[in-house]
């Protein structure tokens, strides 16, 4: 009986398991690179301000991932990379399969959206992700 509880108790999700597998992927929706860093002291507290504390109890991570799609079309035009930002637990769980940022971008060029990408994580690392907009 406490095997059960503890399993719905649980988060349902694992958002680092689905990006290490649609980085395997051939068609559709590929994860280009992931990365997975401890939220910081300030971006908790920006966290906790806006009122997802209670959303995301658990959450003491971020996943980020870059993703590319080339028939993805945003307000009529070809918006092929995205990046997804999840709050999550130190094992990729969350309770919901939905990210909590989209970040769309027009260009194709691999070194300019990795280099985006990369300030991202490193601002993730730095505690300055939560007031940066991209």
């Amino acid at each position: 009986m406490k095997k059960r509880l503890k399993k719905k108790a649980g988060n349902r999700y694992n958002v680092l398991k689905r990006a290490k597998r649609e980085s395997r992927k051939r068609r559709g929706y590929k994860c280009i690179d992931y990365a997975i860093v401890p939220m910081g002291v300030k971006d908790r507290s920006g966290f906790d301000e806006e009122g997802y504390i209670l959303e995301y109890a658990y959450a003491t991570h971020w996943v980020a991932e870059l993703i590319y799609n080339k028939d993805i079309y945003f307000i009529d035009e070809k918006m092929p990379c995205i990046i997804r930002v999840f709050p999550c637990n130190k094992n990729g769980g969350t309770h919901t399969k939905f990210p909590l940022q989209l970040i769309f971008y027009k260009t194709e060029e691999p070194k300019i959206i990795m280099s985006i990408f990369q300030k991202l994580v490193e601002d993730m690392k730095n505690d300055c992700f939560w007031n940066t907009v991209y």
